[in-house]
């Protein structure tokens, strides 16, 4: 059994009850828990653990082989497994400061200002003060924990207090209660849930690879200019012959290869095209918000009758469209549009190729990580630093022959679609989780059923 006593000090346990939605309460409930489950305490089952920030007056203390996890490596990979963190620190720093390193396996809930969101560490790491850490027990597998939390979502939130930086504070968080069957129960749930999530995952990882793969061919061929290049130092041609034969032997007086030109995305994109109007528009919509796009990634949309929608939900997006959020570039609300029917926020830039051919050219250009850092830079603004639309058209961009940009859009086409189809699976395969996940952590669903579940969508 983990140790009873906390190791974060302070004050003592709260003895209110704020009761859960289901298998996390502060304090132990009066509702009785399903056959078999049992409401325990949470810091019997697990040692609690908190975090600290070395002084950044001490550059001394940052940098080094310790990943120290903050409110961005959370809110960037709620409900995963993380092996490394923006910033690192340091044995000095940890021994400078009240900051812990908690072993491999240790869940972690972000308290204060982004509250809610839950990682697993895959490794030794440190956190910042703004978590709560849980290193369990025998008796508590880790991912039922992580499960258990994922679940509560809206009571976590609803645990905290203050409206500008709501926080759970530490005599709530003591007095933590989880409902949870045996381990072996637990264990199986885990067993039928972490499948989904590994093959998220895994989807996840590829499309890195494929991104990095289409981009990578972009930088060669329209920035590095690499094939002209190499022609001209008389290296080997590393690509097929009839691709080879299409970029030009030598440069011309603005060093860009010989019949190519200096241009932006407005020559091969129309930039916010498309909008609803007063007396044009759906019945209902599924809307597109800067808060659910994140560095190439749509969540799912949302749902709205035309009525319930924002005055902002008016651009029409479609398949092949590259959008980029306009407010704060530097939180990468972008991605490229893998189908139609959607509606943005006019806080979005929307690119609609003025070819098929300029698809890709115009995802990889717009969205490259060298330009979100411009528009970053270029944002003005208090609370809201934001940059025009036309900022983002006149990104620059060397403009190819035809023969070039069709055969980039060829050759990046089957990448981009994969990503696409990758992504459609995820989203299926978290909708399931999603609708088992409450059942199977309040016990309201045979584990037997649940795996038939977990079969049909795979």
């Amino acid at each position: 059994m983990a140790r009873a006593d906390t190791q974060t000090g302070g004050r003592n346990a709260t003895a209110a009850i704020i009761p859960g939605d289901r298998c996390i309460s502060v304090g132990k409930p009066l509702r009785d828990a399903a056959n078999g489950w049992s409401w325990q305490k949470l810091t019997d089952l697990a040692r609690l653990e908190s975090g600290h920030t070395p002084s950044r007056k001490v550059p001394e203390y940052w940098g080094g082989d310790v990943p120290w996890i903050g409110t961005r490596d959370a809110t960037g990979n709620h409900g995963r497994e993380i092996f490394d963190t923006a910033e690192r620190t340091n044995d000095l720093g940890i021994a400078n400061s009240s900051a812990r390193i908690c072993p491999a396996g240790t869940i972690c809930l972000s308290r204060t200002a982004s509250v809610g969101y839950v990682v697993k560490m895959g490794r030794p790491m440190a956190t910042s003060q703004d978590f709560v850490n849980w290193v369990c027990g025998d008796a508590l597998n880790p991912d039922f924990l992580k499960y258990a939390l994922l679940s509560e979502t809206r009571a976590l939130r609803m645990f905290a207090v203050g409206s500008v930086h709501p926080t759970i504070y530490f005599p709530e968080v003591k007095a933590f209660h989880l409902c949870a069957p045996s381990r072996a129960e637990q264990d199986r749930i885990v067993s039928v849930l972490q499948p989904l999530d590994d093959k998220i995952e895994l989807n996840r990882r590829m499309n890195e690879t494929l991104e990095a793969m289409a981009r990578a061919i972009f930088k060669d061929w329209f920035v590095d200019f690499g094939p002209t290049l190499s022609k001209i130092e008389g290296r080997t041609p590393y690509l097929s012959s009839e691709i080879w034969a299409l970029f030009p032997s030598k440069f011309d007086e603005n060093e860009l290869p010989e019949g190519w030109s200096s241009g932006t995305l407005i020559d091969i994109a129309d930039l916010n095209s498309e909008v609803w109007g007063a007396k044009h528009h759906p019945e209902a919509i599924d809307y597109v918000d800067l808060s659910n796009t994140k560095w190439g990634t749509i969540e799912p949309a949302t749902n709205l009758t035309w009525e319930e929608a924002p005055s902002r939900a008016r651009r029409v997006l479609k398949s092949g469209d590259t959008i980029v959020g306009t407010v704060r570039p530097g939180n990468g609300s972008f991605a490229y549009v893998g189908a139609d029917g959607l509606t943005g926020s006019t806080g979005f830039a929307v690119l609609r190729p003025k070819q098929i051919a300029f698809r890709e050219a115009t995802w990889c250009a717009a969205t490259s990580a060298s330009n979100i850092e411009r528009l970053t830079h270029l944002a003005d603004g208090g609370a809201y630093p934001a940059v025009r639309p036309e900022l983002v058209g006149a990104t620059e961009i060397s403009l190819p022959s035809s023969a070039v940009m069709t055969q980039f859009s060829e050759s990046c086409r089957p990448l981009i679609q994969r990503v696409e189809e990758n992504k459609r699976e995820s989203e299926t395969l978290a909708i399931t989780r999603d609708l088992l996940l409450p059942k199977l952590m309040s016990g309201n669903i045979h584990i037997r059923e649940a795996e038939i579940m977990v079969a049909a969508a795979a």
